[in-house]
């Protein structure tokens, strides 16, 4: 449900130990993406969902 962020939010902890190889090479990205989820602002909030996810793909891939 798009209108539920929490429910957005949930799906990707769920899938964190997808993300983090065994090694831990993407603990640091995806660590600062869970803290910007924290201070997640009320307006634009789909903006700026689409803006951390973005840029935590983008350092994912960079390091890939």
């Amino acid at each position: 449900d798009p209108s539920c962020p929490k429910a957005f939010v949930n799906g990707i902890l769920e899938s964190k130990n997808f993300i983090i190889t065994t090694d831990g090479k993407f603990e640091e990205s995806y660590d600062k993406f869970e803290e910007s989820l924290d201070t997640l602002p009320r307006k634009e909030l789909d903006s700026y969902l689409r803006e951390q996810v973005l840029d935590f793909l983008n350092k994912v891939g960079s390091k890939v």
